[in-house]
This record gives C-alpha cells, sequence and structure tokens, in this order.
C-alpha cells in the first residue's frame, strides 16, 4: 500500500512536537525522540517513481516508502536516540539495480539525504597479445547483456579509456577483441571508481603444441591418452606428441630440442607433461625422472631448464609427475614457464592404487580443466583434492610413506586454458 508522504512528513512533525520532551537527570540530557530521513532518488536526469526506499538500523528495517511521482521518499525512525546513529537507505526497484546509501540518524534535525542512482563508469588499460605485445586496433566494449553500452580502440600502445553514465552496481562485461586474435572478457559491477583491466588476447593463428613423456612402469599409457584427446577436443589443441619409453639421454632431448622445436615458434603455446619414476640428487642439488622402464635414463632437472631455454616459444607449461620433482621447479624458475610438481625435493607424488596407474594429482588437474577451470583455479583444486585424497586414502595406511607437497611456480603473463 502507498503511503503519501506528504501525510507521513506531517506525521512525523507530530510524533516530534508530541514527543520532544527533554527528560533530565542531575541536569544531563538522557534522550530525544527518533529521527527522520527525506529525500528524492534520481537516475541521470529523471526522477525514479514507486521505488522501493528501506531504512535499515543496526541490520534490521526500521521503515519503508515508495517514491512518489517527483521521487520524494520519507522514512521515521521512532525509537529515541541518545546521540547521532548510523543507518543504511536501501532502494529497490523491478529493472533497476539495488542500491545502498549510508548516512546518519540526528537526534534534533530531520536528514535531507537525496539519492542519485547513477554512476559513472571509467574503463581503461591495455591489450596485448600472449607474447606481451601492444595489440593496436582492438575494440573494447562495455556490454550490459547483449547491449554494448560504450567501446574505445586501443592505440599504437594498446591503450584504451571510456567512461559511461550507468545504475550503480549493473553487472557489466567489459570484451576485448579484434579480427585473428581470441576473444577475452571479465565481468565487473559498476561504480563510481576507475576500472584498469589489462587484456591479453592470442593471436588464432597461434598453435598449441603438447608433448608427453613418460615410462609406462610409473603411469597407464591409456591415461596418457585420454589426456590427449581432452586438450585436442576441448581446449583446441592442434598438435599432440607421445614418446614413451625413452631409454638414452639423447632421446628425450631430441623429442624436445628436435621434433618439438621444429613444431613450436616464438607465438605457440607448449604444454609438456613428464611422468616417470623421480629422485633426488643431493650432492648436486637436482631433481631427476626415469623416462624408461629400466629407469637407466636419468633426466636432470638442470638439463630439462637448458632445453626449455632453447625453444622459441614464450608460452611454455611443464607438468612434472614424479616423487622429489622439486628440483624442477627450482631450475626452471629462470626460464619464464609456468611449472607444477606433483612433489617437492623430498615428498612422493601418490596415485590411484599401485604403479603403473594414474596420478591422484593428474587426474584432478585435467577434470578441473575439462570443468573450464583456469590454470590457477585447476592447481588449488587439485592440490586440495590430493591432500584430502592422501588425508582419506594414504595416511595411516601401509602405503604412507610422506605427505605430498605439490608445488607450481607461474611466470607467464598469459592465462592459460581459461579462455581456450
Amino acid at each position: 500500500m502507498k503511503v503519501n508522504t506528504k501525510l507521513k512528513l506531517i506525521s512525523a512533525v507530530v510524533v516530534l512536537t508530541v514527543l520532544v520532551t527533554t527528560l533530565t537527570y542531575s541536569n544531563t540530557v538522557l534522550a530525544f525522540p527518533g529521527g527522520v530521513i527525506s529525500g528524492e532518488v534520481t537516475c541521470g536526469a529523471s526522477d525514479v517513481e514507486n521505488a522501493l526506499v528501506s531504512l535499515i538500523v543496526d541490520e534490521s528495517v526500521e521503515d519503508t516508502d515508495y517514491t512518489d511521482s517527483n521521487g520524494e521518499y520519507t522514512l521515521i525512525y521512532r525509537d529515541l536516540l541518545e546521540e547521532t546513529k548510523e543507518c543504511t537507505i536501501k532502494v529497490e526497484k523491478s529493472g533497476y539495480t539495488t542500491i545502498y546509501r549510508d548516512t546518519y540518524l540526528y537526534p534534533s534535525d530531520p536528514t535531507d539525504f537525496d539519492i542519485e542512482w547513477e554512476v559513472t563508469q571509467t574503463c581503461n588499460g591495455y591489450v596485448y597479445d600472449q607474447n606481451n605485445l601492444a595489440v593496436s586496433g582492438a575494440t573494447v566494449k562495455l556490454i550490459d547483456d547483449t547491449t554494448v553500452l560504450d567501446s574505445d580502440t586501443t592505440d599504437v600502445y594498446g591503450y584504451y579509456s571510456f567512461s559511461e553514465d550507468v545504475q550503480e552496481n549493473l553487472y557489466c562485461k567489459i570484451q576485448a577483441e579484434k579480427t585473428g586474435y581470441e576473444t577475452h572478457y571479465t565481468y565487473i559491477y559498476c561504480s563510481e571508481q576507475t576500472t584498469s583491466y589489462t587484456f591479453r588476447i592470442a593471436e588464432t593463428s597461434a598453435n598449441k603444441i603438447a608433448l608427453f613423456l613418460y615410462a609406462t612402469d610409473a603411469v597407464v599409457d591409456t591415461d596418457i591418452e585420454s589426456y590427449g584427446n581432452q586438450l585436442i577436443n576441448d581446449e583446441g589443441f592442434d598438435t599432440v606428441m607421445y614418446y614413451e619409453d625413452l631409454d638414452e639421454e639423447n632421446d628425450w632431448q631430441s623429442a624436445i630440442l628436435g621434433d618439438l622445436d621444429s613444431n613450436e615458434t616464438s607465438h605457440d603455446f607448449v604444454f609438456i607433461h613428464i611422468s616417470g619414476h623421480g629422485g633426488y640428487d643431493e650432492e648436486n642439488d637436482n631433481s631427476y625422472l626415469s623416462t624408461d622402464t629400466d629407469q637407466d635414463c636419468e633426466m636432470y632437472s638442470d638439463d630439462l631448464a637448458t632445453c626449455i631455454n632453447a625453444l622459441e616459444s614464450h608460452n611454455i607449461f611443464i607438468l612434472i609427475t614424479s616423487c622429489h620433482a622439486g628440483g624442477f621447479v627450482d631450475d626452471l624458475k629462470g626460464t619464464g614457464v609456468f611449472v607444477i610438481t606433483e612433489s617437492n625435493s623430498s615428498s612422493v607424488a601418490y596415485a590411484f592404487g599401485s604403479v603403473p596407474a594414474e596420478s591422484v594429482f593428474s587426474y584432478y588437474f585435467y577434470e578441473k580443466l575439462d570443468a573450464d577451470y583456469s590454470d590457477t583455479e585447476a592447481y588449488n583444486s587439485a592440490k586440495s583434492l590430493t591432500e584430502t585424497y592422501y588425508e582419506e586414502e594414504i595416511e595411516g595406511t601401509q602405503y604412507d610413506q610422506d605427505p605430498q607437497y605439490i608445488l607450481k611456480d607461474d611466470q607467464i603473463l598469459y592465462t592459460w586454458f581459461e579462455w581456450w
């Protein structure tokens, strides 16, 4: 039922007139009657009629009113006030966002509180490609559902900037696009503050190449193949190469520096998953793993780092599935890659059952990628699930050797997987 704000204001004055009685004790004022808040709700140059305005004090709704044809409202707080009191005004209407404003109730004076629903949303930032080079001529848009509210075209430095008056808290998408590039977007709630965001959009001509190196006594090859199929079918990979049971050091190096290097360029994305039985060389401070069933071929972490440094791609993601693999993180830190090891230099990496079997972490990691998690989100979730698996299935059993310590070092600016 709509309340006539003029009558309500008269009632408020009557209440104040009747109740303004000073309660004294030892010549000290103890309390005053309640307060009144009134004002006008506008959006841009228009008054907003029939918006529900609520007075919230200490998380409780104390009064409500609907704005009239002039956008005006009046709210009354009927409890006694001993001092100035904080309160919140909530405004809502169908077709509009819900907004909140903080103000004060005063013991002796009404509060005049106009509310502007509209804010100026400013967006600026840069658009780069997967190699951190500026993308000029890209269009950056502010989109409400399917309506483009504003846009700008990046300059030679990849810079964009625009401002648009919109409803506060409007949930909008900021999107960067250009022919020949992947489209990238993010979401914001519009406010009076400036949103600065850097986009990284990969060239659609960039290839996505995966390389799997694994020992068949460490992991089941059908599991590796299922990972490769997932990369092709769900992540848009162009090439997936498999190498199993390489029994010579120059074989695994040839797989990387020969076959992989001949397929990749500086614009491409490279994903390398290596699975085997690992160890740690304390004398040389190196992790190593075997890529063959006889465990004769030892891939040392510093040798792998040398090979990775020789590749052209600036976007390389490496996943190491083995025990005692922490040294690979240490040696690959300076190469500008995204590297995950399923253990540190002293811990083991658990599998589902006795080996060869699927790695617990790899299983969860690929599962989360399949659920459209970004690279870091997939890592965090898989790490947590692996820790839970250890606590529930391994800890205290005959297979319990040590907790599994999973490591990550991310030096890549481009976010993998999330937009693929």
